[in-house]
């Protein structure tokens, strides 16, 4: 279901419960309906803006300067920052209306989480094929080093 049809589908009762970060529940308005929140780190938000070489080079070289100047790392910090206040905000409100919350510290480490989540990996990597699995595997890998 598209996230913009979320919120009447949830006043509608066509669904009673959803999987968003606080951005989302913020932009969304679902804070406003929903009153029972389960923090998993499950995922995190990361959006691209993408363009192909041959289309790149195809504008105008102003074009092109506009592109260059408004992308880039230094974007990529300030949309970053712009995100982490949404995330801010959305939980703050849940907070201020009283909502009720269940913090998952460690999905993969918990009792009732873990083995559920371990099982579902596995068989989706087994779906997919052998070269997920690698891939999956370095990423487990490199998480330690990315969270130090």
């Amino acid at each position: 279901m598209p996230a913009p049809d979320v919120f009447t589908a949830m006043q509608r009762g066509v669904v009673d419960g959803l999987s968003f970060n606080w951005e989302g529940m913020k932009t969304f308005r679902l804070n406003e309906l929903a009153n029972h929140h389960t923090e998993v780190p499950l995922y995190d938000l990361s959006l691209f803006a993408t363009m192909s070489q041959r289309t790149y080079d195809a504008l105008p070289d102003d074009l092109q300067q506009v592109i260059d100047d408004h992308s880039g790392l230094e974007w990529s910090l300030r949309a970053a920052e712009v995100y982490d206040e949404l995330i801010r905000q959305g939980r703050q409100e849940a907070e201020a209306a009283g909502d009720d919350f269940v913090v998952i510290d460690n999905a993969l480490e918990h009792p009732d989480w873990g083995p559920v989540l371990q099982e579902t990996t596995d068989r989706y990597l087994e779906e997919i094929g052998d070269e997920a699995s690698t891939v999956y595997d370095e990423a487990m890998s490199l998480q330690d080093k990315c969270s130090a």
